[in-house]
Parts: structure tokens; sequence; C-alpha cells
């Protein structure tokens, strides 16, 4: 590699003083490669010295030379995309450093002339830190694969050493959305869901509205082209219809306000379509539905900034003169911030029978709005940082599990949540993500008490489960019984990486106690029928006529009573299936089952517990890199994770062609008024139901609460329109007033 002073000799620099930047590239691109080199000087000049103007000057130099033969996908020259990544950084008001890292951020992988050792010679150990841990992102990601569970973790753990890191990634992939039509499709759609599942969270949760609403739109417009289109016709049909009256209300109040003495600006902001249309799958509703898809938002100069969130409730207060406010829409997020730093005081007024959503915002709490974590490096947000809280604990709950992959998902899914604040007796604090339970906040003060959770009480006056979702500001007192066992379905209550991590555990030391009790069961079993010396090959075999994955689970169901001795000891002494297991156990040498002219086996598909699909649903299904197929409903948030997390490749699939139980165990939720003889009419619909159909009531599930009722019934079918058919009919029982398939059940399968 080249010394400094070598390099610098070969770098040719333009004598014609009209040229402000040296470039090797020929026309008709070296004009614009000057002019974008001078928007970003212009951005950046005015708050720094000579002299790191100077050091950005030598890292161009460095970038233009050693992308000098190498051109992009769309045609143009290669140091238009550093170029890009470094304005936007300017933009963002990162420093020198940030700003020469993003101009370097493909020297060292994609020049053979420069390693990092170069780097720091010219530019310093930060500078050369900063590359190489970008250059390591890149070298775990392969170009021809999805991002993978251990490669997604090495860039969430960088934010903790480097922030300049994951913002130059950010820039980076946005650059690359807005090019992506030069690549092909497949790349396009992986890109786009990478994007939507973590990149633009991420920049979400780090407080960079602008980057994460520009990342959304790009992202949603080639992994949902055809739901993008509509969601974008949509938002402009409607906005026709209100823009104007948004416009008159906005500014009536900015007169008004300035009228008062505010120094303040009005402007309507509007939400990305993929936010809007992740919103309206969450609530289940339509777009017209949907209010508070745009909101008004007040930007002002603080008279007094020491007492800036007066200011805001004195706006807010002026803003009600004119319309009478929704107490129900008001939102203080000055007083205690959310977890990406935000706040804001959030309002909304009746006008015209519609509803308008408004935010006030000082200028620096509109600048915490746009960079996020920028302000909390520069320590210009006056208080404790909540994106630092967060970022240091992202080592810790990544390195909680030695399952990456769960860890990352658990991780994954939280991005995309807002936070709350909950408090224990002693009146301390914890941040939970919303939607987290009581369960949750156990486990959050300690692992013990989070197994031992029965419930809790939230104020000193309300009992409620441990699946209670908690309240912001809610105090909460856990109850707790030291006899109880964790279970499985405990999973599908906790949000928290921290509560997973440690039920998987608890669990995990349960299931090999069962396992081993399972054992014993099943070898006592062997040795009354005479069939010891036959325990791996009927242990293969059974668990396939009980419908379990493995051996390992039948011995565990053994253990748990979920099967019984009474279950298996049909197929041990079915004589039909004995002369099967006889032809199955006579093989040839080299281990292969002797020809009978009959059919190749079909592959047996494995159906993913997370979403429980059964026969007759919409499905799609996964190849992971072990050759396993999956099969996942075309609804599961999983869907996402088999193609990012684990890497999976989308195949054909057709329930016909593939292997699979003979029928299903669904759990059907049921909410509603209790009253006499309700359980009865209940299990009478499935009873009527059996005489024509595959059906079985395998379980009932009741609990009374005053007048009304919750539960469920687990019901053995074999495909999925008698489900429907159920769901039907059970809701027309007098007093039902819910009832819906919970797809999160692990059921047994036979």
């Amino acid at each position: 590699m080249m010394s400094d002073n070598t390099l610098w000799q070969e770098m040719p620099v333009a004598e014609d003083d009209s040229r402000r930047w040296p470039t090797l590239q020929d026309e008709p691109y070296r004009s614009q490669i000057e002019s974008q080199m001078d928007e970003i000087l212009e951005i950046f000049v005015h708050k720094n010295e000579p002299e790191q103007v100077e050091i950005l000057r030598r890292a161009f130099i460095l970038c233009d030379y050693a992308h000098r033969a190498q051109p992009r996908k769309t045609g143009e020259p290669y140091i238009f995309h550093p170029l890009y990544v470094t304005r936007q950084a300017a933009l963002l008001g990162m420093d020198t450093h940030g700003l020469v890292c993003a101009l370097l951020h493909d020297v060292v992988e994609d020049s053979d002339e420069f390693d990092l050792a170069d780097i720091e010679r010219m530019f310093g150990k930060a500078v050369r830190d900063t590359i190489d841990g970008l250059t390591k992102i890149e070298d775990a990601v392969d170009e021809h694969s999805t991002l993978q569970a251990e490669n997604l973790k090495k860039i969430l753990l960088t934010l903790g050493t480097d922030v300049n890191v994951s913002l130059i990634k950010l820039l980076d992939r946005l650059h690359n959305l807005e090019t992506m039509s030069a690549m092909k499709p497949d790349k396009q759609y992986k890109k786009s869901n990478e994007t939507l599942a973590v990149y633009a969270p991420l920049a979400h949760r780090l407080g960079l509205w602008e980057i994460k609403n520009r990342l959304e739109t790009l992202a949603f417009g080639y992994a949902n082209p055809s739901e993008s289109q509509q969601m974008a016709v949509q938002v402009k049909r409607r906005a026709n219809k209100e823009d104007e009256l948004f416009e008159r209300v906005r500014a009536e109040i900015e007169q008004h306000l300035r009228a008062e003495g505010f120094a303040c600006e009005v402007f309507l902001q509007k939400k990305s379509c993929y936010s809007i249309w992740l919103k309206l799958r969450e609530k289940k509703i339509d777009f017209d539905s949907l209010e508070n898809y745009q909101a008004l938002r007040v930007v002002f100069k603080p008279r007094d900034v020491l007492r800036e969130r007066r200011e805001c409730f004195n706006i807010y207060s002026a803003v009600t003169e004119l319309f009478a406010p929704k107490s129900e829409q008001f939102r203080d997020w000055t007083q205690m911030a959310r977890g990406n730093d935000y706040e804001a005081l959030h309002g909304g007024f009746s006008i015209q029978g519609k509803t308008i959503f408004f935010q006030v915002l000082s200028e620096r709490m509109q600048a915490i709005s746009r960079r996020g974590v920028l302000m909390e490096r520069e320590g210009k947000l006056g208080r404790k940082s909540n994106i630092r809280e967060w970022i240091d604990k992202i080592p810790r709950e990544l390195a909680q599990s030695g399952d990456a992959a769960g860890a990352l998902s658990d991780f994954m899914n939280h991005l995309h949540t807002s936070d709350i604040q909950v408090y224990d007796d002693d009146n301390k604090s914890y941040r939970l993500p919303k939607g987290a339970t009581v369960l949750d906040f156990a486990f959050a003060l300690h692992t013990e008490l989070g197994l031992e959770c029965v419930g809790g009480r939230i104020d000193k006056q309300r009992d409620v489960g441990r699946s209670h979702e908690l309240g912001n500001y809610d105090r909460v007192h856990v109850e707790r019984d030291k006899g109880q066992e964790p279970e499985h379905e405990w999973l599908n209550i906790v949000k928290t990486a921290t509560a997973k991590t440690a039920l998987k555990r608890a669990l995990a030391l349960k299931r090999s106690d069962k396992e081993a009790l399972g054992g014993e069961i099943f070898d006592g079993l062997l040795a009354r029928l005479g069939q010891a010396d036959k325990r791996a090959e009927l242990l293969e075999k059974l668990k396939g006529a009980v419908g379990l994955a493995d051996g390992k689970e039948l011995l565990y169901q053994l253990g748990n009573k979920s099967v019984l001795e009474s279950d298996l000891l049909p197929h041990l002494q079915s004589k039909p299936l004995q002369k099967l297991l006889n032809m199955l156990f006579s093989k040839s040498e080299n281990g292969s089952a002797a020809k009978n002219g009959s059919a190749a086996p079909k592959e047996q598909a494995i159906l993913s517990d997370c979403c429980s699909p059964i026969f007759g649903d919409d499905v799609m299904a996964f190849r992971r890199p072990n050759g396993s197929l999956v099969v996942h409903k075309t609804s599961c948030e999983k869907v996402k994770h088999e193609d990012i997390v684990l890497g999976s490749t989308v195949v054909p699939f057709s329930w016909d062609a593939h292997a699979q139980p003979n029928a299903f165990t669904v759990r059907l939720m049921v909410e509603g008024y209790d009253r006499d003889g309700l359980t009865h009419d209940l299990t009478q619909v499935i009873s009527s139901k059996s005489e024509k159909e595959k059906i079985k009531l395998k379980r009932v599930h009741l609990e009374t609460n005053d007048s009304s009722f919750g539960g469920y019934l687990d019901v053995q079918v074999d495909k999925v329109a008698i489900v429907k058919d159920l769901i039907s009919n059970i809701n027309l029982v007098k007093g039902v007033k819910k009832v819906y398939r919970d797809e999160h059940h692990n059921p047994v399968r036979t």
C-alpha cells in the first residue's frame, strides 16, 4: 500500500484555478461531481474551521481516486454514491469525522490499492475504526443473499461502539433504494424487505423521522407494489377533499398564534403510505375510517428556553381557544419523551365532522425529531437520553440468548414499538415497549419473580392477570406463587426480549426433565410389550402416528401427560401397522426400503408453530438453508423473518402435493356475556357438526367474571373450511360476542 506522501503525489490536482475540486472523471460527469462537492461544502463550511475543510477536501480526492474506474449499475461513476451519502450526512449535521467516513465508506471494500492502515495514516485512528466497522458489515453480508441473523447482529452491535457506522449504513441504504431500478427483481424484493423490517425501524428508534419516512416510502413500492400504488391513490384522493380545509385551519392557527406573540410556523405533516398501511392492518379498518394520517405541526421559537414546556401548553391553550379540543387525543410527550427522545404536545379538535390532529414543538424538539441520536451525541437534549439507554441495552439483550435468530426476531419486533413508563412499589420507573404485560414487568424486576408471577395489582386498586397489557404511568405490584411452573403459552404473553429469553431457558430446563420422565414411561411400555430392542425404530415411527415433529417431542409429550400410553398402544398392537413396521424395518444393506412399485413418498413439510397453518389455509413455503421445508400462513408476521433472519428461499407449495397430518387441533377463543346453559350450547354446536364432519372436541376452558365470560375450545379438524363454519355457527349462540381462531396456539397435530 502507498505511504501518505506518495499517495498525494500520485493523485493529480488540477492547475486550472477555475476548477474548485480536482477530479479524475471525464465530462459530462466532472461538472456534476464538482457541483455536488460544492453543495456539501456550502452546508459544511459555515460552521467549521479551514483545517476541517482541508481534511474533507483530502477525503474527496482519495474517494475520487479510489473509485476512478468504477461505474455503478446505473452507468454513472461510482463516486456519485459516496457523494450522495455525504450530502445526506451533511444535511443531518454530522461532523467532520462523519462526513469523511461517508466519503470513504466503500474505499477499502472496493479498492485493492488502499487498506485500513492507509486510512489511519491519512485520517487518524477514529476514521479507521469507523471504516473498519463498515467494512466488516459489508464482508459479513453476502451480496447474493439476504441479511441473516448473525450478520444483522453485527450491524446492531456497532451502535454501542460507533453510531456513525449505523448512520452511514442507513444513508447508504437510502441511496441504494433510490437507484434500485437497476437491480434484478429478486434483489429489489430482498433489499426492500430488509429495509422495512430493520433499517426503517432502526431510523425511527434513532430519532431520524425524515430518513425513516423516505426509507419506508421507497421500500414499500418494491416490496408491495400493488398495495403501495393503491395506498398512494387513496391518500391523494382524500387529500384532494381535505387539503383545502387543512390549509384554511393551518393559516387561521398560525395567524392567531402570531397575533398572540408567538414566533412560530405551522405546517402540514403526513405519514408515509407504509405507516398508514400498517395502521390500517393493525386496526382492521379502511382508510376513510383512519383519522390521524396527517397532522398540523406548530414549531415555535421559545421566549425563554428554560420554560419551553410551559410555552407548549400556552400554545396548546391558544389553539383550543379557536377550536374545542377532543380531550381523548391529548398526549404529553414533553414530560416524558418517547423512546426515540421525541418530545411534543399532541392534541386534536373537530371541525366539519372531521378530527384534526395537531402537535406543538419548540425548535429544539423539532431538531430532535429530525436528528435524534445526533442531538444526543452533541449533548443538546438537556436531559438523560432514552436513545442512549436503548443503545446501551442492545449488547445485553442480544447476548442473553445463544439462539441468534430467536433473539434477533424479538429485537426486531421491539424496533417497531413505542415505549411506556411504569413504576414498581418503590416508585422506581421502568421503560417497557408498548403492549408489555404484567408478566414482562415481573421479568424486568427479577427472573425468579417472572417465573412465579400469577398476576398483579394496578395502582393499588385493580387486580389483573399476568397477560394484562400495561398502560403509561401504571404503578404495578406483582402477585406471585412460588409453587407454579412456567408454561409454553407464556411466550405468547410477553413482548420483551428479556422476558422471552428467561422464559425459554426455564422452559428448556422443564422440557429436559419432562423428556427424561417420558423416556422412562416409553421404555417401560416397550419392556411390557417385549419390544425394547426396537426402541429407536418405534420412537421414529410412532412420532408420525401421533403427529409430532420428532422422537424427543414424543417423549416430552409423554412426560407432560399430553400423550398417554393408551394413545400409543393401538399403534403398537395393530396388525396392519405391525405389518407396515415389519416392511419398514426390512431394509436392504444400504439402508433403502425394498422396492414394491409404490409411488415415491411425499415430502413432509414443517407447519410453523407461530401461526399454526392447517389444511386449506393460504400459505407460503420456505426452503431453509438446512433443506427443511417450513410452511407459514401468508398473513404471518414471521414470513419476513424467514427471508431476512434465516435466509430461507420461497418455494411453490400445494397442500395435496406434500405429506401432512390427518387432523389438526385448533383453538377457538370465545368471549361474551355469561348465562345459564352457555357451555352446553357451545359444545352442542360442535357435537351437531361432528355427525357429518371429522370434528372432535378435545378441551373446553371457560372463565367467568361478573356477567362476562372468556375462554377457549380446542377442536380437532382436518381442514380450514370446518373451522370457518364452526366460527360462523358459534357466533350465532346467544351471549357470544366474539369468536376467533387463536393462530398463536401451538396445537398437537395428529
